[in-house]
């Protein structure tokens, strides 16, 4: 997109102002620019930059004042927390943001930061606390015809229902959000939306519509500059195209890996790592995938071992999704390994 392209471009002046605004306390101006950038960090991949930011201008002695501008702000920074794992950190700043636009009555606003917390409380296993949350945020989209909240909205709650495997309902919410996506012209949100589409289909069990899916995803990601949704089509073309025996499309496993590797998403990571070693071991190469599905296998059970104690249940279920098919594959290499030892 070509508004993309631009801050792309802009990048060190867009830095130069920040910079500008926080040493001379302008906090009004700080905070809608931080606003205005959020979605650019998120798309990008400038997460933790974004966040950087963030602080520096929530933390301006005059930042403290009841404004949409900070709780966009607020909203911003709770958002990256969360796509970083930091749910201690992002949970008080996405309620300060729920409870600051309830007082000014900025429903738009409102929707957006009521359904990223609902989403974050859901992901800890808090359901009775998400639930009104979520509701709240599909009602007022509805009532306010916010279409590109609601979207995003929809495309969220696909993906968290399918992991609880309510695929029937997963789809329902993932094809609203399309249509929607679709009719606002809005490419990244019909990327991520028929990114989810692909990882419910494939629960469906039908492998080439998961991959037609991710395949066009990875069209319009590519094009947008979105890290992680690259990072996740490739990760999937490589691995469904190898259970189908198509090893034509294994680089994409490396190059994927390498994308997740430089976001730092760490539970994500645990699942590259599988795709990768099923990859590499279909290309006959056992002891290079021997080495992945360890080391991928060590990181889920560290992962899964501070999960515990941060409640964090759809990472756990990532994690143990991903321990589940690293541990056989690993031995599974092991046995191949002494096969062709004894036979020489």
């Amino acid at each position: 997109m070509m508004w993309l392209a631009r801050l792309e471009q802009e990048q060190e002046n867009l830095r130069a102002v920040l910079k500008w605004f926080i040493e001379r306390g302008e906090t009004e101006p700080a905070l809608r620019l931080c606003g205005a950038l959020w979605w650019f960090w998120r798309l990008r991949g400038y997460w933790s930059e974004g966040r950087r930011w963030l602080e520096a201008v929530l933390e301006l002695p005059q930042a403290g004042g009841p404004t949409i501008a900070r709780a966009k702000a607020l909203c911003a920074a709770g958002d990256l927390a969360y796509y970083q794992d930091d749910y201690l950190i992002a949970r008080p700043l996405l309620e300060e943001s729920v409870m600051l636009c309830r007082t000014l009555g900025a429903g738009r606003e409102l929707a957006t930061s009521l359904g990223i917390l609902g989403v974050l409380l859901r992901v800890q296993g808090d359901l009775e606390a998400a639930a009104p949350l979520l509701e709240e945020s599909e009602k007022l989209c509805r009532m306010l015809k916010s279409n590109w909240e609601l979207a995003y909205l929809l495309r969220k709650l696909a993906q968290l229902v399918a992991w609880t495997g309510e695929l029937k309902q997963a789809v329902e919410y993932a094809q609203e959000g399309l249509m929607l996506a679709e009719k606002l012209g809005d490419k990244s949100l019909i990327a991520t939306t028929l990114s989810t589409l692909g990882d419910i289909t494939v629960r469906h069990g039908d492998l080439s519509q998961a991959i037609a899916y991710n395949q066009e995803s990875l069209t319009l990601a590519r094009e947008l500059g979105d890290k992680l949704l690259v990072a996740l089509a490739l990760n999937n073309l490589a691995y469904f195209t190898a259970l189908k025996g198509d090893l034509t499309l294994a680089a994409y496993a490396q190059e994927g890996f390498a994308l997740m590797r430089e976001l730092g998403d760490r539970m994500f990571i645990t699942k590259t790592f599988h795709s990768v070693g099923y990859v590499t071991m279909h290309q006959g190469k056992l002891a290079q995938a021997r080495a992945w599905f360890r080391e991928g296998l060590s990181l889920a059970q560290e992962i899964r071992s501070e999960m515990d104690i941060g409640l964090n249940l759809f990472g756990l279920a990532l994690v143990a999704a991903a321990e589940r098919r690293l541990r056989p594959w690993l031995n599974s290499c092991l046995d191949s390994t002494r096969l062709l030892t004894q036979r020489v």
